[in-house]
């Protein structure tokens, strides 16, 4: 094959009514439905595709991009803590979430401290 088949400009001149309906999977999908299971199928011969294009593959098409909807995606309402506590403080960017994570280390490093040593030793003179 030379540059010129191989080229995209080429192919686009060739193919310029399929630029309409994005993506060509389409038209693949509907090529290797139609096929026999026991034929190998061939998707990368375009030529082929487009001689055997009808008003039904078309209509398949349409059907199937209607079904996808349309407009900005629906935000989701997080319920448990975890992701609450996400949205509220790592999605807005604060400072906050690590003066939390100080807090929780002192007050557990604490409470390790005075589980192990501080509460057999609080009564005694030299402790």
């Amino acid at each position: 094959m030379n540059v010129l088949t191989r080229s995209i400009v080429a192919r686009r001149g060739i193919h310029t009514f399929r630029e309409f309906i994005p993506p060509n999977i389409g038209l693949t999908a509907s090529k290797i439905e139609s096929a026999p299971p026991a034929a190998a199928v061939d998707v990368t011969a375009e030529s082929d595709v487009v001689g055997q294009l009808s008003s039904q593959d078309f209509d398949k098409l349409v059907t199937f991009y209607k079904r996808f909807p349309k407009g900005p995606a629906e935000v989701k309402v997080s319920k448990s803590p975890f992701k609450m506590y996400k949205e509220r403080y790592f999605d807005s960017g604060t400072f906050k979430p690590v003066i939390h994570l100080i807090g929780a280390l002192l007050v557990g490093g604490y409470s390790i401290h005075y589980f192990m040593h501080i509460r057999y030793h609080k009564h005694q003179e030299n402790h």
